[in-house]
């Protein structure tokens, strides 16, 4: 009986071990690696036809190998609808704007999870539309990356002087440069402002988390019921998949303190009603901003991924502005 009770316990604990072993590998793989999206139709239409969408687009690679797009105003635009409809705006509102194809400042964009470099390509027809050049590179994980994981901002806030120079290879950009970043993309952008040596006169973050872990044990809660009980330890050993796949701990990210040390203006927008990243992120990300120069915006009516579907052109505009205002003159 004692061998037999024996033998059961060594089963059961080598299940324990195997069970552990596919939490940490499924769930840190979840969390790092997401299915890479491919090009869509709405990607192919704006390159295939670049002067009807006001642009004029170059392909480059990051020193990374990741592959970039340096999104220019068209100095000859088409129908430009979106483009022609802020500058309107723009103009209502009594801002002096540059003429279709000059550039007065460059924006870094950084798309969400599950994204790729095409993503920002109709969030870049309005700045364009502005005199703003943007840079959209595939994001580790992510499009075309040759890196397999995302880090969420661990690896990536290092990378900005190695995107602007090799943007700048292609043409040269005006020095005074932004950020811009969506979830995933915000956290990105508020890590790189933060990162010593990093200039950036304006950083616009939406629906951004945070600080990843909590929303890592959110996620885990939510699956099923029955984790809610071991959502603590199911989170440990996602965090420690992750720290042995990727090389972070994802309790490490958290863009809230980042916030705290970024020396220049902010915008966070959230969308009053995101179920995947509570406006309350948006909240705390605002307040550990100790820059003067700061600004919250809670979108009603919006979610996680619609906020600038729901605000529209007048939420464009007001982006827009907004680096406008901070451009250095």
């Amino acid at each position: 009986m004692r061998r037999w009770i024996k033998r059961l316990l060594i089963l059961l604990a080598a299940l324990a071990i195997l069970i552990a072993i596919l939490i940490a590998d499924r769930g840190s793989r979840a969390l790092v690696a997401p299915a890479r999206r491919v090009l869509q139709d709405f990607h192919r239409t704006i390159l295939a036809d670049q002067p009807t969408h006001g642009l004029k687009v170059h392909d480059f690679f990051s020193p990374s190998g990741a592959p970039g797009l340096l999104i220019l105003p068209s100095s000859h635009p088409g129908a430009a609808r979106k483009s022609r409809d802020l500058r309107a705006e723009l103009e209502r509102r009594g801002l002096q704007l540059p003429a279709f194809g000059e550039t007065i400042g460059t924006i870094v964009m950084f798309y969400g999870r599950d994204g790729r470099r095409e993503d920002n390509l109709p969030i870049a027809e309005r700045f364009c539309a502005a005199g703003f050049a943007c840079i959209s590179c595939d994001l580790p994980g992510h499009g075309d990356s040759p890196s397999p994981y995302a880090t969420f901002g661990h690896n990536e806030r290092h990378d900005l002087p190695g995107i602007l120079a090799a943007a700048n290879d292609i043409q040269a950009l005006p020095e005074s440069v932004a950020l811009f970043g969506y979830s995933q993309g915000g956290a990105i952008a508020l890590q790189t402002a933060a990162e010593p040596g990093n200039h950036c006169f304006a950083v616009i973050s939406i629906a951004t988390f945070a600080d990843l872990g909590t929303i890592v044990e959110q996620q885990v809660r939510s699956l099923h019921p029955s984790t809610r009980t071991f959502a603590t330890p199911t989170t440990g050993l996602v965090r420690l998949g992750t720290r042995l796949r990727a090389g972070f701990d994802p309790a490490d990210i958290r863009p809230a303190e980042s916030a705290s040390h970024i020396d220049s203006a902010v915008f966070i927008l959230h969308g009053a009603d995101d179920t995947v990243i509570a406006p309350s992120n948006g909240q705390r990300i605002y307040d550990a901003v100790s820059h003067s120069d700061k600004r919250l915006q809670i979108i009603p009516r919006a979610g996680h991924g619609n906020v600038l579907l729901v605000g529209g052109n007048t939420l464009y505009a007001d982006l827009t502005e907004f680096y406008l205002q901070h451009l250095p003159k």
